[in-house]
């Protein structure tokens, strides 16, 4: 069975800690993580300045591992804040059986505690994660009819 799981949450609130973890569980699972692209491509994870470099990895990944395996995994390790990026990697990723949203849920106050702990490489400012906290969305009905949801 060929799975795809989208990663949905503030930075800070723990995704790619949950991705490492499920990975470390779960054989012939594919982290795609547009920070670690990011660091491959570029030198840095916040080297913002070829992000249309870094999705097109990040989406032809998305294919790649869907055609190179019957079983696995695949791990998609973004913010994801809005429904319709939520949806449209539902539609780009038909080749996979299930589709699963993890919803890393945290408090404001928790993910900038959780920030101060990260190493200077991975560091957000406080006032990006407070802007992200606010425009994120709710996965609505439809991200809900397309989506398996687990909320960690």
């Amino acid at each position: 069975m060929k799975t795809l799981i989208l990663m949905t949450a503030v930075p800070g609130a723990g995704k790619s800690t949950w991705a490492r973890e499920f990975q470390k569980n779960n054989p012939n699972t594919f982290i795609i993580s547009s920070d670690e692209i990011r660091k491959e491509l570029l030198g840095a994870v916040q080297n913002f300045t070829n992000e249309d470099l870094v999705w097109k990895t990040f989406k032809e990944r998305i294919h790649l591992y869907a055609s190179q395996y019957e079983d696995v995994n695949v791990i998609l390790d973004a913010v994801n804040y809005a429904n319709h990026g939520r949806k449209y990697y539902y539609e780009q990723s038909k080749e996979y059986d299930k589709h699963i949203l993890v919803y890393v849920k945290r408090p404001l106050e928790v993910l900038l505690e959780q920030n101060k702990r990260r190493t200077s490489d991975r560091w957000v400012p406080d006032h990006v994660i407070a802007d992200f906290y606010h425009k994120f969305e709710e996965p609505d009905d439809e991200i809900k009819s397309l989506y398996e949801i687990k909320i960690v």
